[in-house]
């Protein structure tokens, strides 16, 4: 009985250990230090924020258009782009592709809706990057923005976990039908 229990605490324990590591970068306009916006809307659009310990930089590939929009905002849409992080020295400490993405516009201020970021090697199975800022011309004079990944578990770990509980309980049972008695 005692066995028992030890594999079900490990099979409960384990799958935890298992699970990718979240990516969340954000900061708001309480910290928030500068920026600019390149590109104007059109035909793309590039974004730089930049904050006490992260710089989140956004470029987009050709902006669509959108008819339906709110009145007085201008919206778009686009297909492809990327995101970028990095630290306080400069250094990449996180990019990814981006599959799509919206942008709601007003006269001195714009939102990203929400723009999904791509899988990306175990890490990443969806995420999303979140963007609003306010500008004069080209400078922004406030934003905040946050990259999330979303927590997946690892299918190859959980995959062994999985295959070694089975092995280990066909062990178990194996010896009770020959009636070999089990120390641990």
């Amino acid at each position: 009985m005692r066995q028992v229990m030890l594999l079900a605490l490990l099979g409960l324990g384990v799958p935890t250990a298992a699970l990718a590591t979240s990516v969340d970068f954000s900061f708001s306009s309480g910290s928030f230090m500068g920026g600019t916006i390149t590109n104007a809307f059109r035909p793309t659009f590039r974004l730089t924020l930049v904050g006490s310990t992260d710089t989140i930089g956004l470029d987009t590939d050709s902006l669509a258009r959108d008819s339906m929009c709110f009145t007085g905002f201008t919206c778009y849409s686009f297909s492809d782009g990327s995101v970028t992080v990095k630290d306080h020295a400069g250094d990449t400490v996180f990019e990814d592709s981006l599959t799509s993405g919206a942008i709601i516009r007003g006269p001195r201020n714009a939102t990203f809706l929400i723009a999904l970021l791509a899988p990306k090697a175990g890490l990443v199975n969806m995420g999303t990057a979140n963007f609003s800022f306010t500008f004069s011309g080209p400078r922004l004079t406030s934003g905040n923005a946050t990259v999330m990944g979303t927590v997946i578990p690892e299918p190859s770990t959980l995959g062994m976990l999985g295959t070694g509980l089975i092995g280990l309980a066909g062990m178990r049972r194996r010896r009770l039908e020959l009636g070999i008695e089990v120390q641990i």
